[in-house]
């Protein structure tokens, strides 16, 4: 529903006067000398359609250095529409961005003659969060690309799908693909079995790790979509999909496939080059593609030599274990600290303890762990001791603190504004997943959202400064590695070796730095002997014939059980042996300590 058109294309007029008529909205793309010297033509042309202008997509070679003020200038003077940078891979966004003070736009165009690898990306998205962007928005597009004589028109669905879990945001082709003079292609029929399944899901993980089939997992709320393809025809991809409802297999045009019961080996799909989509609802699915995502997460964090030498070594342990144990009852506990050092990394940053290009990315990072983190958590089914309500409802007062008490000009709250954005996001995205019955998940997620929410008291006393243009370190790609299949390693038993620890090399700091470190650190975890100790059982120790005993449900939380039963929350955690980190499991067993009256 988006066009992309040349500012120098002599049929300009005439082709957007058809767009407008037909509701579409379109991309303008600037040459260097177009943005330097816009011409008159330009100008009065961006001004008539500024209203269906989505974005003006600008090349800087030969501009680095004045790029950025000719960006602010054609903003303000011909159209306000967004402006995106035009580059041909990482390194070169890299180098862009070395040259100028400043990040020249919000959106990214990764342009090339061949399809870019979906890792460039990953790097991009990462490049502009150490010049402090973190919410970069990326576009890849190939217009030169068409289906050879040995490739099918259906091979632009996996790019699509690569690119969208790298976190592309649009995939641009040749509109030749799609229809010309003649008809309208075969491009055109896959892109409409896509719409028909596609709409706004977020990436999840890969399910399986079997040689030679690709399976990538996109979901809203509870509903998910696998998308499947292998390099062989007559492929047979198996799933464990215990607890999923509403199965259904579609082939790439949305044609409805027969789709047999799952076996003793789970649920086969057949598979070829051209994808099919497998449907469903729920299901232990979602946890698997999850932890398969995490390991992922946690390569890429520690392949960065930035992070691991200038962050806490408590903050990188604490990676390393969750990634070692993806499931383990120990994580609730980690999650919770690892929530907590995203205000502190946020504050380190302003008060100069930890630098632009160290500060952005792990925020970026561990947020990005975080949300995996929370389906993982969902997964294992231990409610939050808290209710989403509370959480969010002191999120609202970090926001209020903010909105009230923030000052100065749009450039000084560049960084606490795009917070706040970022914090209802968050809001909004645990609510609905409350409303889609994923109760576990919604909590971890209004978690995340508080920590972010007391990133704003940081961000408001940020100073504004023009930090000098400087070449950060390229991110580090780790090795690619068949993921092994979840469901194996649950019913082999076997335990993931824990991944080793890397050196982090003590700093050159003189001593009131070290000691201020010291004191705004995140709060450590339990000492080890508390996580290695037994859980405790899930019914009292004493039960009394007299005794009023609730049996937890889903959804239920300590400050909700003492309402229900008019006792003191202090109480009732006592009496249980339980305390404010505890966590409650569904058919778990509560004594109900009685009243004063009693």
């Amino acid at each position: 529903d988006t066009l992309h058109f040349a500012a120098g294309n002599t049929s300009l007029e005439s082709l957007t006067d058809e767009a407008v008529r037909l509701g579409l909205h379109f991309m303008i793309s600037l040459s260097p000398d177009e943005l330097r010297a816009v011409p008159a033509y330009l100008k009065d042309f961006a001004s008539a359609r500024c209203d269906h202008i989505l974005r003006f997509e600008c090349g800087c070679e030969s501009i680095e250095s004045e790029c950025c003020g000719l960006m602010e200038n054609f903003r303000t003077t011909v159209c306000p529409a967004s402006m995106a940078l035009v580059v041909k891979d990482a390194n070169t966004f890299s180098k862009l961005l070395g040259d100028t003070s400043r990040m020249p736009a919000r959106h990214v165009s990764l342009v090339s003659d061949t399809w870019p690898r979906p890792e460039e990306v990953q790097r991009i998205r990462y490049i502009a969060a150490q010049y402090g962007q973190e919410s970069q928005q990326i576009h890849v597009s190939c217009p030169s690309w068409f289906p050879r004589s040995n490739e099918q028109a259906a091979t632009l669905l996996p790019r699509f799908f690569q690119y969208r879990a790298a976190a592309a945001s649009q995939i641009g082709v040749n509109a030749a693909l799609i229809a010309d003079d003649v008809a309208v292609q075969e491009t055109m029929a896959y892109l409409n079995g896509l719409a028909l399944f596609f709409s706004g899901q977020c990436y999840v993980g890969s399910p399986t790790g079997q040689d030679g089939v690709n399976s990538l997992l996109f979901r809203k709320g509870a509903q998910w979509l696998t998308v499947l393809w292998s390099d062989m025809k007559g492929s047979t991809a198996t799933f464990a999909v215990d607890g999923a409802i509403n199965l259904a297999l579609y082939d790439a045009f949305g044609n409805a496939m027969k789709l047999d019961e799952p076996g003793q080996r789970g649920l086969e799909v057949p598979c070829g080059p051209i994808p099919v989509y497998l449907t469903g609802t729920g299901g232990a699915l979602l946890g698997r593609a999850a932890v398969n995502r995490l390991k992922q997460q946690i390569d890429f964090f520690m392949a960065q030599s930035d992070l691991r030498e200038n962050l806490t070594p408590d903050v990188i342990e604490r990676i390393q274990k969750i990634g070692a144990e993806p499931r383990s009852d120990a994580n609730r506990l980690r999650f919770l600290e690892l929530a907590r050092t995203l205000p502190w990394i946020e504050e380190q940053w302003h008060s100069r303890g930890l630098s632009r290009h160290v500060a952005v990315p792990a925020i970026m990072l561990i947020s990005d762990i975080l949300k995996t983190m929370a389906i993982i958590e969902e997964d294992r089914g231990e409610l939050f001791l808290e209710p989403v309500s509370d959480t969010l409802g002191r999120t609202e007062e970090f926001q209020s603190l903010y909105l009230t008490g923030s000052a100065g000009s749009a450039k000084a709250r560049e960084r606490g504004d795009w917070v706040l954005g970022e914090v209802r996001r968050l809001v909004e995205d645990a609510e609905s997943l409350e409303q889609a019955g994923r109760k576990i998940e919604a909590a971890g997620i209004a978690a995340l959202a508080e920590a972010r929410a007391q990133c704003l008291k940081a961000a408001a006393r940020a100073e504004v400064t023009n930090e000098s243009a400087e070449l950060v370190p390229l991110p580090l790609t780790p090795a690619v590695e068949t993921p092994v299949p979840e469901a194996e390693t649950a019913e082999t038993g076997a335990l993931v070796p824990e991944a080793p620890k890397p050196d982090v090399p003590a700093q050159d700091k003189d001593k009131d730095t070290a000691k201020a470190k010291d004191e705004s650190a995140p709060v450590k975890e339990e000492k080890a002997a508390e996580e290695a100790a037994p859980a405790k059982k899930d019914t009292p120790k004493e039960t009394r014939a007299d005794d009023t005993v609730h049996v937890v449900v889903s959804g239920d939380n300590p400050y909700a059980i003492a309402k229900k039963y008019g006792v003191k929350l202090a109480d009732l955690l006592e009496v249980n042996d339980l305390t404010s980190k505890s966590i409650l499991k569904i058919n778990q067993e509560l004594i109900i300590p009685k009243s004063k009256s009693d």
